[in-house]
């Protein structure tokens, strides 16, 4: 398995993910723990975005697949907007 220090000489897209990242930290003063939160809440969006070409498709063509990628989305929308999941509070 290749290391982030690897990637980062070897791969110029990572390379620049992680050269924007830190002038954005440093710009923003930004903790790594907020910088963690930013980043999945940012893959999160792009997930739900992605995805909603698929979830069209399957409102069309009700399934069982269908049915559970709209709980799955019902889930994920519940853990971004903070509510409870499965008793226990998000946030």
């Amino acid at each position: 398995m290749i290391s982030p220090r690897q990637r980062y000489e070897n791969d110029p897209i990572y390379n620049s993910v992680v050269n924007t990242l830190e002038t954005i930290i440093e710009a923003c003063q930004l903790t790594p723990l907020e910088v963690r939160e930013a980043a999945m809440l940012a893959c999160i969006h792009y997930e739900q975005r992605r995805t909603r070409h698929s979830v069209t498709q399957a409102l069309a063509m009700p399934s069982e697949a269908g049915d559970k990628v709209l709980a799955a989305l019902e889930t994920l929308k519940a853990f971004v907007d903070g509510e409870e999941l499965h008793g226990k509070e998000q946030g």
